[in-house]
């Protein structure tokens, strides 16, 4: 598999004299002004999977030498968090040696050209899972220990622990090019505030800033033993909606043990994964929960007939339609695996947990609220999204922001090529149409303040009662936590404000 993301042709293109100064060079450092006209193998116009990349890094970054200094990085241990669903070991930072895995070959050979390239060593310390981590960047700040220069941690606490103080501000990092094609954008773009300040960054050095969006999984089995519409069609046409997969949840729900209850035991169209059903399927809708003003200062945008419209119509025609069964994770993939479930939503990990499944599944693009929705929507969940940060108590800001661009740059043929034609391409996809779907929703990734984050917990908690109830009675509970919220978002913007005014902890 090989997926291409077009981007500008000067993205990658850094301040080469600031970047210059930042650090011991050897005795003859290239000249880094950029040339009236630049070969397209060196600076491509897009990013591709043919090691244009790694010459790219290896031309900007050869003159500069750290004297083989140590880059200490405190990580989410090996297994834990979502690296689980890899393997025990699998991790997004360091491995003592090569191997045929694919990922782990991937970090060691991304490492490994990092190293030499700057004269550095990598050293990691398994920092254990994200609660641990948030808590030392707590000891770390206020003690003022400077044992780490990295830290990396899934968004949802980076992002706090931002707000509390705990980490510096990118945007102060003069030798990091948050422009360059191997950072997310879109992550640098949503989580940036006041045009000025973001606690993290995450894009090719890491692989959960893509699995960690949400899709639909489908039973192939049983579009067939159904005769149903192939879904994949929809997608194509623009026309894959909630209506057109209520529709075919409902010829496939039935009492498949004829006991005369409808349980874990028969056979449904859509899988509820502990009772977010309304979230997971509002995701898919193109309305956010939390957007941005002309002052890029976010806001919470749930006070409008549509974001209480997109929830009514969800509970009544999905939530209510009888064709969906709420249980656990695990009973779900369960019942998918058995054929007794068709639809049940998912972040990309799930391919590692479906890999061994007898039958063939596929995925889709979460369903559009209607087909007067121009785009598919696929929200990133921060929950497992991993992202980098530095400490408040770094020193040399220039050479970490260095580093991390090395590093970040490297990982574009390794670590990223590996995850899309490798791990998503050929390990875990089965087929050519479920490729073109992924496409489909990559194209349609999309990151919202309030997705996972504490402050906009009311409102998610809120419609998952809703998901619970028999009536639909939102309007006056929103009204009920709206004011709560809204007080909770100006603490952790105030937080914000408050640290990137000089204070330190």
């Amino acid at each position: 598999m090989k997926i291409t993301r077009t981007v500008a042709l000067f993205c990658a293109v850094l301040s080469f004299s600031v970047l210059f100064c930042a650090c011991t060079q050897k005795e003859t450092a290239p000249d880094y002004t950029v040339p009236d006209s630049i070969d397209e193998t060196v600076l491509p116009e897009e990013k591709n999977y043919d090691d244009s990349t790694t010459r790219l890094v290896k031309k900007m970054y050869s003159g500069y030498d750290y004297a083989a200094s140590e880059i200490n990085i405190l990580s989410l241990s090996p297994g834990s968090f979502a690296y689980g669903y890899i393997s025990p070991d699998a991790n997004e930072i360091w491995y003592e040696e090569d191997s045929a895995e694919v990922q782990q070959h991937a970090v060691f050979s991304r490492n490994i050209a990092t190293e030499d390239t700057l004269n550095v060593v990598i050293k990691p310390t398994w920092g254990g899972d994200v609660y641990d981590i948030y808590d030392r960047s707590k000891i770390i700040a206020m003690s003022g220990l400077d044992d780490f220069d990295l830290i990396l941690t899934n968004y949802f606490r980076g992002l706090l622990s931002g707000t509390m103080g705990y980490y510096r501000n990118l945007y102060d990092v003069k030798t990091l090019n948050m422009d360059a094609y191997w950072w997310d954008r879109k992550f640098i773009d949503c989580y940036t505030f006041e045009h000025n300040r973001i606690y993290g960054i995450t894009g090719d050095a890491v692989i959960y800033d893509d699995l960690s969006f949400k899709v639909m999984y489908y039973n192939t089995a049983m579009v067939e033993n159904y005769n149903l519409p192939d879904p994949t069609l929809y997608v194509d046409d623009g026309t894959w909606t909630l209506e057109k997969m209520v529709d075919m949840a409902g010829a496939v729900t039935s009492d498949t043990n004829g006991d005369g209850i409808m349980n874990g035991y028969d056979t449904w169209g859509i899988l509820d994964n502990d009772g977010v059903l309304i979230i997971a399927m509002f995701d898919g809708c193109g309305v956010h929960i939390a957007d941005k003003d002309e002052n890029d200062v976010p806001y919470l945008a749930t006070e409008n007939e549509t974001f209480v419209n997109t929830v009514q119509y969800i509970f009544e025609h999905v939530q209510r339609s009888g064709y969906v069964f709420s249980g656990n994770e695990d009973e779900n993939l369960e019942i998918f695996k058995d054929n007794r479930g068709l639809f049940v939503e998912g972040s990309l990990t799930h391919l590692f947990v479906l890999r061994d499944m007898e039958e063939d599944f596929g995925l889709l693009p979460l369903p559009k609220f209607n087909e007067q929705q121009k785009e598919y929507s696929s929200v990133i969940a921060p929950g497992q999204l991993t992202a980098f940060s530095l400490p408040t108590t770094v020193k040399d800001t220039d050479k970490i922001g260095v580093f991390l661009d090395c590093l970040s740059g490297f990982s574009t043929d390794t670590v990223d090529r590996t995850l899309y034609e490798v791990i998503l391409g050929a390990k875990l996809i089965r087929n050519k149409r479920t490729v073109e779907m992924l496409d489909y929703a990559f194209d349609s990734k999309f990151y919202d303040w309030a997705k996972d984050i504490k402050w906009a917990y009311p409102i998610y908690q809120a419609m998952t009662d809703q998901g619970h109830a028999e009536q639909f009675y939102f309007v006056s509970q929103i009204k009920s936590v709206t004011r709560m919220t809204k007080s909770m978002l100006k603490m952790l913007l105030k937080g914000y404000s408050f640290y990137s005014e000089g204070y330190k902890p």
